[in-house]
């Protein structure tokens, strides 16, 4: 069994211990200095009864609070299979899709890094990417790019927190943030489907997180490589 399954494997099963239902299957890319894990057809029985009773917001809150007890778990099992240090880690749903996409940033040494940074399309992503960026909040101080395999493309953001953002952080307001943010931006990502021009492909799933602290942000592409 590969690394890339090992660890597929173990967050499955964390994931339908603590959900009550496991994705069908979940793909794991280690390209350093990245990971990411897409969980595909996953969606508890207790929140399908809440999303019928339009209670999404409940679902995201229920999913922040035991992914901030089992990320340090799969942190730790990662290092264990892959001697990867994984320094930080991001994560968003797709409830209408059933799917989700954990990304991760590792410790790595420059020359072992196995991604494609220059990939076709490179510059007009990362400036369509400013360009949303600049609509709902600021442009990034730092932008950045990769192709992790053959249908994932992540852009990873430093220095995008306005003023009013930093001081919601400070009076304990992340989630209420990352969920208002996660809706603003996503639609405008999706806006007369500008990346998909982009890429001249269907894009299946966008995904974007942040990680306050470091005032970061990756936001992962996922299209149809057909």
């Amino acid at each position: 069994m590969t690394k890339e399954n090992k660890i597929a494997a173990y967050v499955g099963k964390m994931i339908r211990d603590h959900f009550g239902k496991g994705p069908r299957s979940v793909y794991v890319t280690i390209a350093p200095p990245y990971i990411t894990m897409h969980l595909d057809d996953f969606l508890g029985p207790m929140e399908s009864v809440l999303l019928g009773k339009n209670e999404q917001m409940t679902v995201f809150h229920i999913r922040e609070k035991l992914m901030a007890k089992l990320l340090p778990e799969i942190k730790t099992y990662i290092f264990a299979v892959t001697d990867i240090e994984v320094k930080d880690f991001y994560y968003d749903w797709n409830l209408a899709n059933k799917t989700g996409m954990f990304m991760g940033t590792v410790a790595t040494n420059e020359e072992s890094k196995n991604v494609d940074q220059d990939f076709s399309k490179k510059d007009v992503l990362e400036q369509e990417t400013i360009a949303v960026s600049e609509e709902v909040q600021k442009a990034p101080d730092n932008i950045y790019s990769a192709q992790v395999n053959d249908r994932g493309f992540l852009v990873v953001r430093e220095g995008i927190l306005v003023p009013i953002e930093k001081e919601m952080i400070s009076l304990g307001f992340v989630e209420d943030l990352k969920v208002a943010k996660r809706k603003l931006e996503k639609r405008k990502l999706h806006e007369a489907r500008r990346f998909e021009k982009i890429f001249n492909k269907k894009i299946k799933d966008i995904f974007v997180d942040w990680e306050t602290n470091l005032d970061k942000s990756i936001t992962t592409f996922l299209i149809d490589p057909k």
